[in-house]
């Protein structure tokens, strides 16, 4: 692309090394926004940048560091709330391609608009929503990634990994810092109610929890006694060593559920009776 401002030319030829890269710099390292203030057009300011042995990022980098400065603003108290009990449920942080920390959410197709809910709750920060290819179910599933190395760093100690197959765990700091805007996340990822009998009309309210130690579940236990719900460990299944928490149908279970928020509509049925 030709350049027709002769002036704006003669002095890019005229500046130094150190000139050119301290303007460089400057412009958060953007050839683009470099070649708006002088005046020119991208190409004459690169090529002046090629003769003079500075080297530029490639456009992969640019969209990286670009994304990366995103992503680096604190999380909020609501974020921190989102991410803490989404990791109880369908949650896990991850290691990107280029090296990057990152959190993952996914959610089934029924579920999308609880999905967008959670990306939007992110908003402003680089992120991905895609389709995830069907598993041995085939159920179709969608999820939501961010990379932010800077602002996620700390769930890594939080949330202690054990190996491939316990991606994390459940500690006491963990715990503490959970309000009820986490459990109600966590609840809706992996909470449940269910009529146990139906010619008793038995109603129980749990979390899956199969995923976690009996130790963690009595931590968890723990933190739901605190804010109002009596819960107990049951074996699932026929694995004496996973558990569940469950607690039995009451005003209590009932009041519990009615301080928790109902994040989108598609997750009515999970507090059906207690809206009732």
């Amino acid at each position: 692309m030709r350049c027709h401002n002769k002036e704006s030319l003669a002095n890019l030829k005229s500046m130094t090394l150190a000139q050119l890269e301290q303007a460089y710099v400057a412009h958060g390292r953007n050839s683009t926004r470099l070649a708006t203030t002088l005046g020119l057009s991208r190409c004459a300011v690169e090529n002046k940048m090629r003769h003079t042995g500075i080297i530029t990022r490639t456009p992969s980098e640019f969209v990286r560091e670009h994304n990366l400065s995103k992503n680096s603003v604190p999380l909020t108290d609501g974020q921190h709330a989102l991410i803490l009990g989404s990791l109880l449920g369908d949650s896990c942080l991850y290691t990107s391609t280029s090296g990057g920390l990152g959190i993952r959410f996914c959610h089934s197709v029924a579920q999308l608009g609880y999905l967008l809910h959670k990306q939007q709750a992110f908003s402003g920060r680089a992120s991905k929503l895609y389709e995830v290819p069907l598993n041995n179910f085939r159920s179709r599933r969608w999820s939501f990634t961010f990379t932010s190395t800077p602002c996620l760093e700390p769930y890594i100690d939080l949330c202690k990994s054990q190996g491939p197959l316990r991606p994390k765990t459940v500690t006491e700091e963990w715990a503490s810092r959970l309000t009820l805007e986490s459990i109600s996340y966590w609840f809706e990822d992996d909470g449940y109610i269910v009529v146990s009998n139906p010619r008793t009309n038995c109603t129980i309210a749990g979390f899956c929890t199969n995923s976690f130690s009996k130790i963690e579940c009595e931590i968890l236990a723990e933190v739901l006694q605190n804010f109002g719900l009596t819960v107990r460990l049951v074996s699932s299944g026929r694995n004496k060593d996973q558990f569940i928490l469950l607690s039995r149908w009451s005003d209590e279970t009932r009041h519990f559920l009615g301080k928790l928020t109902c994040h989108h509509p598609c997750l009515h049925y999970k507090f059906r009776t207690a809206l009732q």
